[in-house]
């Protein structure tokens, strides 16, 4: 069974210097246990962190497709915004994830995602941890190039975060073309129109006691479209 507990998930964020809250990971390695996907993509992955603590929890050969265009450091942010080493380039990137863990099949792409559109196949998990540069572009192609059972993780949705993000993907809602599956502290889950809540909520329910709440949400949202999504709070 999935090991969830607090002094797992605190080791592990502090180990890597994840910038996610407790219970956002932990509602990423759930979502990923029921999933169980072949290939896992971050755009933004800025160290690798994320897909490094992923790894800890993983019993397969998961392949992590690593986007980083390393404008943080670019622009100072890294000085800003951490108090510990940032990548500046490719070659500090991958120097950082050998040294730190080197059994993770991983790939690199030095850029925006939209320069690599055509390594976009049979996507099943995604992460955007960063600003589109073309976003409803890139997200046709995730569409067109994916499983059905697609989902889209969102990070820092928060007003005072990079509420921008959820914006950039209203009006694939609006078109039915994704909906909202799960939400977390800082993140929002998107899926296709087909994916089984219910599902997921059934398989969550086994790890009930490792959050302070998981709801069956039966909402509208500003499309006064009915929305059914799992909300997890800690």
């Amino acid at each position: 069974m999935l090991d969830l507990s607090k002094n797992k998930i605190s080791y592990t964020i502090n180990k890597y210097k994840i910038m996610t809250g407790n219970c956002d990971f932990k509602t990423h390695l759930l979502l990923l246990n029921y999933l169980n996907p072949m290939s896992v993509w971050e755009l933004g992955a800025g160290r690798g962190s994320w897909c490094l603590g992923l790894h800890e929890f993983s019993n397969n050969n998961t392949r992590y497709n690593l986007v980083e265009d390393f404008s943080w450091c670019k622009h100072g942010y890294d000085k800003l915004f951490v108090d510990y080493y940032w990548p500046k380039n490719i070659k500090d990137l991958e120097s950082f994830i050998k040294s730190t863990n080197s059994n993770i099949n991983y790939k690199i792409f030095d850029g925006d995602i939209s320069n690599f559109k055509e390594s976009l196949k049979n996507v099943e998990v995604i992460r955007i941890d960063c600003d589109l540069l073309n976003t409803q572009d890139t997200i046709d192609t995730i569409l067109t190039n994916s499983f059905d059972n697609l989902v889209i993780l969102i990070d820092d949705i928060r007003p005072n975060g990079a509420f921008n993000r959820l914006f950039d993907v209203l009006s694939f809602i609006e078109k039915n073309k994704l909906k909202i599956i799960l939400t977390a502290d800082e993140t929002v889950v998107l899926a296709k129109p087909q994916f089984d809540v219910d599902n997921l909520y059934q398989h969550c329910l086994t790890y009930k006691e490792k959050f302070k709440k998981i709801s069956f949400r039966n909402d509208y949202n500003i499309y006064n479209k009915q929305a059914e999504y799992l909300q997890f709070k800690d």
